[in-house]
């Protein structure tokens, strides 16, 4: 793996790319948590049958995650275990879970005011200016808008499980936000 990487490295910077070797390298371990990710994800989401609702709750999370930040664990692993257990829960959650159109509403538009109200968290890993918070949370209100609308489009038109998912999703990122703000107080763009 470390000659693949190396390889890799000495091509990007064949290209003219100017990338620090520590920066590529956070990259590619990044990258390769993702795909051990997604493998688990698929495996265990084939043997529970839920591979159309891990994709669209991997796309909706991922989507709204990477503007809000949230909590992380230091332990990749602990990371890895939980990403992939909430993935397969809100999966199969979504399947069986029965929601009222008006409290759906409801739940979307709290968790709508926990991201208005606290933003974007950043990580000691990679903090963020104040600038940076400012867009991110402005991406993330924008993002929530658009979930809260396909939200009520397929709730109306019956399409449960993926409503269930965006909703789930929704308040998935909302806790996820509040438990980031209690361990990272100072942190908080209001």
């Amino acid at each position: 793996m470390n000659q693949i990487k190396k390889k890799l490295y000495e091509e990007i910077k064949k290209q003219g790319l100017s990338i620090d070797l520590d920066v590529f390298d956070y990259g590619v371990a990044i990258l390769k948590q993702y795909f051990i990710c997604l493998f688990f994800s698929f495996v265990i989401g084939s043997y529970f049958k839920c591979i159309f609702e891990m994709i669209l709750t991997i796309v909706f999370w991922s989507g709204i995650r990477r503007y809000i930040g949230g909590f992380h664990f230091e332990n990749s692993t602990l990371c890895l275990f939980f990403t992939v257990l909430i993935i397969i829960c809100i999966s199969k959650i979504s399947r069986f879970l029965s929601v009222i159109l008006v409290f759906d509403f409801i739940f979307s538009v709290l968790a709508l005011i926990i991201i208005m109200k606290f933003g974007c968290i950043d990580h000691k890993n990679k903090p963020l200016s104040v600038e940076e918070k400012i867009y991110y949370k402005g991406r993330a209100i924008k993002r929530v808008y658009v979930y809260i609308i396909l939200e009520l489009v397929f709730r109306l038109i019956s399409f449960n499980s993926i409503s269930n998912i965006i909703l789930l999703v929704l308040q998935l990122s909302s806790i996820n936000l509040l438990i980031s703000t209690l361990v990272n107080k100072e942190k908080i763009i209001l």
